[in-house]
């Protein structure tokens, strides 16, 4: 060894010695604090929000117990100390020497669940209101009282569930959407989805909600709809990377309908609350999170949105998926071996469930989450929601949006079984996500298909002068036998536009009906409104009708480039 390498190698160990002695100092300056002061503890801790940092200071409080309470890192010793007079009989000690006997590593105060990560992007902890796993977990708390009543009976225990659940594509998938919530992050998607489970009362559709919130902890009460607008982003941020409950629609007066769905629609699956200015910040603070939710009512969303007048379009179909549960036979229950006798068998598991689930939740989830951080999740799951969506084979990019948010759920239910977490067979997750997927696409595209319809049967008979003559040369406009023409084609409100007999629309296209078909004129932004917001414009010229002469009539105008545009974009 030469001259160098063995100064070299001196220098290393005094420096790591030097570092030693430097630490063992501090432990030992500590220690003299705790032995001044045995009944003292400091922790220092940092909000994750703000990054604020206070001192929780345990303390004697002079008739045999301890107290804890909680100062500003901002204050002097002075105000501490005068802080603790009040609140302590016992001799305070050297607050200076105390404030710095605490431990190095701050404790992070968060009320956010989920992942989080060192500086090389690893997980190191997992945090819940439940509870925090992971091997750095003593570095996070959560804010104000954990929910330790939120768990009973043990993971294997638990596994009674998703056995029974292999009776019922509902179940299973429901359990599978809460699995997904550690994914989400990997998945690769642009928003959240809502999978709504319609169908009549007593069909199971709340108990599929129950088993999904088991996973995390206990299975009751759960969030419903009826919250008020600010609640429901305080749900979705505490389901940050679990999973969001949203039961019984129907609890939600009509008179409150129509904003419940703006809220649930568009704020829910968009990640974050909507900005508010910094006056409000301190009671109402921006939130954030990234999770699949789970809905529950008697009607789909197409069908509240109607009862309310508020129109249904692509983005909301999009957004909020909707699974339909049959009223026949088992309800949800739909993969009993017995067909004749499924209610009777539905009843029984149903019973069966209900008991389990008061005595095993809340436990799978710290098996789950510790498996999930050995993998390599992000090329993991973006494989497989890829998987799933070449199986599916989409037809469009609407279609293939709404296949990826299935994918993740897929993921999460192949994850578990090739893990030999869940006692399923392995393509069990397969069935049910392509099953549900299909029934939800088919709802969606049924309509969609009819739309498209008819927004391309306008299109052609705009061209056609025998069905819109010109609205230059037209000062009269006879009507025939057959209902002919339909309307006029000209300039009106500058620009190109076919004006429409509010009597023609169902002759155009009979397969939709004619307020359906203004409806989506409108969602498009092809119907040009009149004054006054109306859906209809008067027109300066005269119909001539079988049963008279109309003078002024009005018609619905539509864009005829907005009416091309709208189809070249679908």
């Amino acid at each position: 060894m030469s001259r160098n390498q063995t100064r070299a190698g001196g220098s290393r160990k005094a420096e790591k010695y030097a570092v030693e002695r430097r630490r063992s100092t501090d432990r030992s300056k500590r220690s003299q604090t705790r032995s001044t002061a045995p009944n003292w503890r400091v922790v220092t801790l940092k909000d994750e929000t703000t990054g604020k940092l206070s001192h929780e200071i345990r303390f004697p409080v002079g008739d045999g117990t301890n107290g804890i309470t909680t100062v500003g890192a901002e204050f002097s010793d002075e105000a501490v100390a005068k802080h603790m007079r009040g609140l302590t009989k016992a001799s305070i000690p050297d607050l200076a020497k105390l404030l710095r006997s605490g431990p190095r590593t701050n404790i992070i105060v968060t009320d956010r669940p989920g992942w989080r990560f060192d500086d090389a992007g690893h997980p190191i902890a997992f945090v819940t209101p439940r509870g925090i796993i992971g091997p750095k977990r003593k570095r996070y708390r959560w804010r104000g009282e954990a929910r330790t009543e939120a768990h009973a009976g043990t993971a294997d225990g638990w596994l009674q569930v998703p056995k029974l659940a292999q009776e019922s594509n509902f179940l299973a998938f429901g359990l599978m959407v809460a699995m997904a919530g550690p994914l989400l992050r990997y998945a690769q998607l642009t928003e959240d989805a809502i999978f709504h489970l319609a169908g009549q009362t007593s069909v199971g559709k709340t108990l599929v909600a129950k088993v999904a919130k088991s996973l995390y902890g206990a299975p009751e009460p759960l969030p419903d709809w009826a919250q008020f607008p600010r609640a429901l982003e305080e749900s979705a941020a505490l389901a940050n990377e679990t999973v969001n409950i949203l039961n019984a629609a129907e609890k939600v007066p009509i008179g409150k309908r129509a904003e419940k769905l703006n809220v649930i629609v568009h704020i829910v699956p968009e990640r974050q609350s909507p900005a508010r200015s910094a006056g409000v910040q301190e009671r109402f603070p921006n939130r954030s999170w990234q999770c699949l939710s789970l809905s529950t009512g008697n009607h789909s969303g197409a069908e509240m949105a109607k009862s309310v007048g508020r129109s249904w379009d692509e983005q909301d179909q999009l957004r909020f998926i909707d699974i339909r549960v049959s009223s026949g036979g088992g309800g949800i229950f739909d993969l009993t071996s017995s067909r004749s006798e499924a209610a009777e068998r539905s009843a029984d598991l149903v019973r069966r469930l209900e008991r389990l689930l008061d005595e095993e939740h809340g436990t799978f989830w710290r098996v789950w989450v510790p498996h999930l951080a050995s993998l390599d999740l992000e090329s993991r799951v973006p494989e497989l929601v890829d998987r799933f969506v070449t199986k599916v084979s989409p037809a469009n990019g609407f279609e293939e949006r709404i296949a990826r948010k299935f994918g993740v759920v897929y993921a999460a239910g192949r994850i578990a079984v090739v893990a030999k977490l869940l006692p399923w067979p392995v393509n069990f997750p397969l069935k049910v996500v392509l099953r549900l997927y299909r029934q939800a696409r088919n709802d969606v595209t049924m309509k969609r298909r009819a739309e498209v319809g008819a927004l391309q049967a306008l299109l052609i008979a705009s061209s056609d002068a025998s069905l819109f003559p010109p609205l230059a040369t037209t000062s009269t406009l006879k009507v025939d036998a057959y209902g002919r023409p339909f309307g006029v084609r000209g300039k009106i409100a500058g620009q190109d536009a076919i004006a429409v007999r509010t009597d023609a629309l169902g002759a155009i296209f009979p397969a939709m009906s004619s307020d359906q078909l203004v409806e989506r004129l409108q969602m498009s932004g092809a119907l040009v409104q009149g004054h006054g917001g109306k859906r209809t414009r008067q027109l300066n010229l005269r119909l001539k009708l079988a049963r008279g002469t109309v003078r002024k009539p009005r018609f619905y105008v539509v864009s005829v480039p907005q009416l091309r545009s709208t189809l070249e974009r679908t």
